[in-house]
């Protein structure tokens, strides 16, 4: 990839050049978005897959290869939530597509070893020294070393701030944006138990009333709550939160 370690990513191959150091924007000019639209709608495109391939073998190996790019290309993104959900898409379709499970037990296991491969040998995973490591939105702060562009014989050094660390987020929920997030989700839930606060309403609440904004420490208010239950429980009371739990009851009691 096109990589500096004073700049980050570089353009890509279709000219788009990323404004937040360590992510990708691709044709999209916004960064999450990538890593986000390949995992939801790479397993759309397996469908067309198994349609237009009608050897077996021809099928089994080129549903591997894709799904492992699709595994890849959402990692280096650095959507790492995109990452975590495709994955438990993959899981899913191993536990219920029985005819087909070889293929995605394959896949599984190859989108992972690549993403070990790739996390220990490409430069943007290892060559920086960690300064400050918090569970805050960007509270990873890393120094990086790169060669001076006015005298070549010199390092210069820089720091950058980071999402943190998954295992630091999981050790610090509570102050991680995540656990934030959450927090101010339920706060909310218990205010408007049965009715909920409406569709689309999480930002408006949260910019709008003191008492939410509060909640949210090192972080701006969100769109959403970033966990589709608490979507539907806080926009839409626990009665639609009960219809949506119905709606997926129905789903899996067809897929099976």
């Amino acid at each position: 990839m096109n990589y500096d370690p004073e700049f980050g990513f570089g353009r890509d191959i279709f000219g788009f050049v990323p404004n937040w150091y360590g992510r990708l924007t691709g044709p999209f000019y916004q960064e999450l978005i990538p890593g986000a639209y390949v995992s939801k709608f790479g397993l759309i495109g397996l469908v067309f897959l198994f349609l237009m391939t009608k050897k077996k073998i021809n099928q089994n190996i080129a549903s591997v290869f894709y799904l492992t790019l699709v595994g890849i290309v959402t990692y280096v993104s650095g959507e790492r939530m995109a990452f975590a959900t495709f994955l438990l898409g993959i899981f899913f379709l191993i536990i219920f597509y029985r005819n087909k499970r070889m293929i995605f037990v394959l896949s599984f296991i190859s989108i992972i070893s690549v993403n070990i491969l790739i996390n220990a040998t490409h430069p943007i995973y290892n060559d920086f020294n960690i300064l400050e490591s918090t569970p805050y939105h960007l509270g990873l702060k890393v120094e990086k070393e790169f060669v001076c562009k006015e005298n070549n014989q010199m390092k210069c050094k820089k720091t950058f701030n980071l999402q943190p660390g998954f295992l630091e987020i999981l050790k610090n929920f509570r102050q991680s944006a995540y656990g934030q997030i959450y927090i101010l989700g339920l706060t909310m839930y218990n205010d408007h138990k049965f009715q909920g606060i409406g569709l689309n309403n999480f930002t408006f609440l949260c910019n709008n009333d003191d008492r939410y904004k509060k909640l949210i420490s090192n972080y701006n208010c969100v769109s959403h709550p970033h966990n589709i239950y608490l979507q539907w429980l806080v926009e839409a009371g626990i009665i639609g939160l009960l219809f949506f739990i119905l709606y997926l009851y129905f789903i899996i009691k067809f897929i099976l």
